[in-house]
């Protein structure tokens, strides 16, 4: 029988998680001392499906259910075509249907947590433009649907920047998105992207004590008064997270409990055509938080008053806990890298530069997970956090990035 899969992470009340169609391609993951072992592929799914107006709005469209035209596009075999072009080093695949009496197995399935658009005023020559950044944000989640117990799950974001002279509407949006997926997006297309980065991708099949999550993070008063100038903050603070996490899992290689902005989800359940089993996510072992803490704008005329120096500096903590214990605390900053000349008139988009600089800071900061060094710790941490910071990176590195 065809096995069609729906998943549902959930806590008092469920919340719905979708990975429509069937489960149709099978994967042997080959150990020289082993047999290869069967995973299912589960087809695309999405995170709070219930909730796609809000987290996704344009993808959610190309979610094809059974019974329905899909007039707008389906994403399975938009995914499906980039991993029949896959080149796996540790995987072979096979042509079977899941049979929804199999006693045991792995799913793999690509999940789709969020969609986001950030608009960026500049000008350029006295001319207004509008630069526009699409992000997606899936995470390819590993699970066994016999005994209920989640694998892994890795953090994959893609971008693509288009440039506009004006604001662009909701046709063009999700056309973007749609090229994103089905098509490129400039050079951009996510399932070619997510298939190239797991090509070299293995399974630790036997239990690990070693569960990474990063929580939501933190956000001061005073950046919570800029952003939500134009972002709502509850909505804000989780994307920071997931694009942190992404940024974690290319530094270090290894795999993340799916950070979904709800610390308190704790299960899954994957409903097949005639079977449900319930897969719980695992306490994490060690917890990552960041905690966004200053946004401050600095400018300085030039000396003939015909431009300025423009600052939009930022100002972040990243705390590790693990089991309650603090192995890391420390603040960082990103100052005269933030800086830039413009002419006096020119009109700068403060909010959205805020956040570019946000993520460059986090770009940096999730590398010293994967390779700390010292030289990062005096040009960025805080001068009473920088004694003993290069031991503590390494010990997390050791203890939760080491396997």
């Amino acid at each position: 029988m065809r096995g069609h899969v729906v998943l549902i992470l959930r806590r008092n009340r469920r919340t719905l998680l979708s990975l429509g169609l069937g489960l149709i391609v099978s994967f042997g993951f080959n150990p020289a001392e082993a047999s290869s072992e069967k995973v299912y592929w589960g087809g695309v799914g999405f995170v709070s499906y219930d909730n796609r107006d809000k987290l996704f709005p344009n993808l959610s469209r190309l979610l094809c259910k059974s019974g329905t035209n899909c007039t707008d596009g389906n994403i399975d075999v938009y995914a499906k075509e980039q991993l029949d072009k896959a080149n796996f080093q540790n995987l072979s695949v096979s042509r079977e249907f899941i049979g929804t009496r199999e006693s045991e197995g792995v799913i793999m399935a690509p999940m789709v947590v969020r969609e986001s658009l950030n608009i960026n005023e500049v000008e350029v020559d006295e001319k207004i433009f509008y630069i526009h950044k699409f992000r997606v944000f899936v995470n390819l989640t590993f699970f066994e649907f016999d005994t209920k117990r989640f694998i892994s799950s890795l953090p994959i974001i893609v971008a693509c920047a288009k440039t506009f002279e004006k604001p662009i509407g909701p046709r063009e949006k999700f056309d973007i998105f749609k090229s994103m997926v089905g098509s490129r997006c400039g050079k951009t297309n996510l399932f070619e992207v997510m298939f190239e980065k797991t090509k070299n991708i293995t399974l630790d099949l036997e239990a690990t004590d070693k569960y990474v999550r990063v929580n939501t993070a933190a956000v001061s008063d005073q950046v919570k008064k800029i952003i939500s100038q134009r972002y709502t903050v509850a909505d804000w603070a989780p994307q920071v997270s997931q694009i942190f996490e992404g940024f974690l899992a290319n530094a270090t290689n290894a795999p993340f409990i799916p950070s979904v902005g709800d610390e308190n989800l704790d299960v899954v359940q994957a409903t097949f055509k005639d079977a449900s089993y319930v897969i719980k996510l695992p306490p994490p072992s060690f917890e990552i938080i960041p905690d966004v803490i200053l946004f401050k704008k600095f400018e300085k005329l030039s000396k003939y008053k015909k431009s300025r120096t423009v600052c939009h500096a930022v100002k972040a903590k990243v705390s590790v806990m693990q089991e309650g214990d603090k192995l890391l605390g420390a603040a960082f900053a990103r100052t005269k890298e933030s800086c830039g000349i413009v002419r006096v008139s020119t009109k700068l988009d403060s909010i959205s530069y805020f956040q570019e600089s946000l993520f460059s800071l986090l770009v940096g900061l999730a590398k010293q997970f994967g390779n700390p060094t010292q030289e990062y710790i005096d040009a960025y941490a805080g001068k009473a956090d920088k004694p003993g910071l290069l031991p503590k990176f390494k010990k997390v590195k050791d203890e939760a990035f080491t396997y």
